[in-house]
């Protein structure tokens, strides 16, 4: 059951606060102790970001697509069952920044979360009628635990076109150290015709402009961003693949 917190509940839970409290640009995230489960608590600026976020892990776990549970709502806070495992961004840097060929297992894991992936955010486009999309979706945003994908942080969720919501995805996956490998592209165009195959709809030139324009974006916060600026130009006159 969802309840709404007094004031004191969230007190309680700061004071119950463990060691881990996760990287976060805008937000408190923290894992806490409530009733002796582990629980995660994110402090949101405001009461209306808690409150979308709260509703669309409603939503989104009501038609069990891989997220959080919301289990509490505060003014300004919500808190979420605490999930086994890493991100997806981690996932990837094990096999990318490993010296050595790619191994055939390390390969088909490759495959499969690609696969997670597109098919994650296709599910999440249809449960709102491709009228929303996620928002911030990189790799870190993406959790890997029990052998499925998890989507995570729905703050920066928009009523705009959800081809954006790819193009972050493939943009972020490109600029991973190394930036813009033959894996990292093949990665990305596995991710994307999964994504394609499940909404029926092939629009890889919206792709690669919204890709493009993630790269410029995310340009903006690297100190490598003009290699950003130049790779998006390419992009929007060759496609992203090409």
């Amino acid at each position: 059951m969802v309840m709404v917190w007094p004031s004191p509940k969230l007190e309680e839970l700061r004071s119950n606060m463990l060691e881990t409290e996760f990287e976060s640009r805008k937000n408190r995230v923290f894992m806490a102790m409530d009733q002796g489960r582990i629980v995660v608590v994110k402090e949101f600026s405001d009461s209306e970001a808690a409150s979308k976020e709260f509703s669309i892990l409603t939503r989104c776990s009501a038609r069990s697509l891989p997220v959080p549970r919301p289990m509490s709502i505060h003014t300004r806070a919500i808190v979420m069952e605490c999930l086994p495992g890493g991100t997806v961004a981690e996932a990837l840097d094990s096999v990318w920044l490993r010296d050595g060929p790619i191994s055939a297992d390390e390969d088909a894991r490759l495959r499969d979360i690609a696969d997670g992936l597109g098919e994650w955010l296709a599910r999440y486009h249809a449960l709102f009628e491709f009228g929303l999309t996620r928002g911030d979706a990189i790799m870190k945003n993406f959790l890997v635990s029990g052998g499925r994908i998890v989507g995570l942080d729905f703050e920066e969720a928009s009523e705009e076109d959800v081809i954006r919501d790819l193009g972050e995805m493939c943009s972020n996956i490109l600029s991973m150290h190394p930036m813009f490998t033959g894996d990292k592209l093949a990665f990305c165009r596995r991710l994307s015709e999964r994504y394609f195959a499940l909404t029926g709809a092939e629009r890889y030139a919206d792709l690669s402009v919204a890709t493009a324009k993630a790269l410029r974006h995310y340009a903006s916060f690297r100190i490598d961003g003009a290699e950003l600026v130049a790779r998006a130009a390419v992009i929007e006159i060759d496609g992203l693949f090409s």
